[in-house]
C-alpha cells in the first residue's frame, strides 16, 4: 500500500478527509481510495481481496445457519416459549438482529473490496505515467 503524501488534498471536510486516518474507517478508506490519494500495488490488492472474498464467503456460512437457526425451535410453553421468541428476534428479527449484522458486514466487505480496487487502477495508472516519464526522460 502507498499513501502519496503529496497528493492534494480531498475536498472532504473532517477527520480522516485526506489520509492521515486512512485505516480508521471503512468511509476514510473509502474516500481515500475515491479521491486517489490511496495506491495498492497490484500483489497487495490481490492478496487483500483474495482475504476479503475468503471472510466474506466465511460470514456468509454463518448468516445461512443464522437464518436457519431463526426457526421455532418448540421449547414448549411458558418461560421456554420467551426464550424461543427472544431467540427468534435476536437472531433473523430486524435492525440490530445477528443476521442483519451479519448482512451488513458483507455489504461493507464489498465496500472495502471495491476501495481496493480503485486503489490498485490509480496504483497502475501512476506507474504507468511515471513510466512514461521515465522512458522520455531517457531520450
Amino acid at each position: 500500500m502507498y499513501i502519496d503524501p503529496n497528493a492534494p488534498a480531498p475536498p472532504a471536510k473532517g477527520l480522516g478527509a485526506a489520509v492521515g486516518n486512512a485505516g480508521s474507517s471503512l468511509s476514510d478508506i473509502v474516500t481515500a481510495a475515491n479521491n486517489g490519494t490511496l495506491r495498492v500495488d497490484p500483489a497487495t490488492g490481490d492478496a487483500t481481496i483474495r482475504a476479503l472474498s475468503s471472510i466474506w464467503d466465511e460470514v456468509e456460512q454463518a448468516r445461512r445457519r443464522m437464518a436457519r437457526g431463526g426457526r421455532q425451535t418448540k421449547l414448549g410453553g411458558g418461560y421456554a416459549q420467551q426464550i424461543d421468541s427472544f431467540n427468534q428476534e435476536w437472531t433473523t428479527g430486524a435492525n440490530g438482529s445477528a443476521l442483519a449484522t451479519l448482512t451488513t458486514f458483507q455489504n461493507e466487505l464489498r465496500r472495502l473490496e471495491e476501495a481496493v480496487r480503485r486503489c490498485m487502477a490509480t496504483y497502475e495508472h501512476d506507474d504507468a505515467v511515471g513510466a512514461e516519464n521515465i522512458r522520455r526522460a531517457g531520450r
